[in-house]
């Protein structure tokens, strides 16, 4: 009976002790956005969004948002790369820290997917609110 309990614990222990990590890809196309694109809106679209999602702005050039988010002080963060234009956008991944980011097999925690998730919903919201 105690071999059951014991075994019981060190398979629930193995269960725990897994890390779940998500697909991703190092460049998530944007949402389809109706054509003409208004650059000016789609900028600006771009830029409200990664504030209203806590995204810091590092840098910021024709065609490209740099930014990075962070959690527990820094020591949870992803750095993307935000690329527009007439053609519509694309988040690429850069960087990240404590994130378990498997590059090799595109692998890493499953928040780093759902941040780009709500990114991309906002973006795309946002744009076609600047549209109306």
């Amino acid at each position: 009976m105690i071999k059951k309990y014991v075994l019981i614990l060190v398979l629930l222990a193995l269960v725990f002790s897994c890390k779940s990590l998500a697909n991703f890809e190092s460049e998530y196309q944007g949402h389809e956005l109706t054509k003409p694109i208004d650059i000016a809106k789609l900028k600006i679209a771009i830029r409200m969004s990664l504030i209203n999602y806590n995204w810091n702005i590092l840098s910021e050039s024709e065609g490209k948002f740099l930014a990075k988010y962070e959690k527990s002080h820094g020591t949870i963060n992803a750095t993307i790369q935000v690329n527009y234009s007439r053609d519509g956008y694309t988040i690429k991944y850069i960087d990240s820290k404590n994130l378990d980011a498997d590059t090799d097999n595109m692998k890493i925690h499953p928040n780093f997917v759902r941040w780009i998730n709500n990114l991309n919903k906002a973006i795309s919201q946002s744009y076609y609110q600047a549209t109306l």
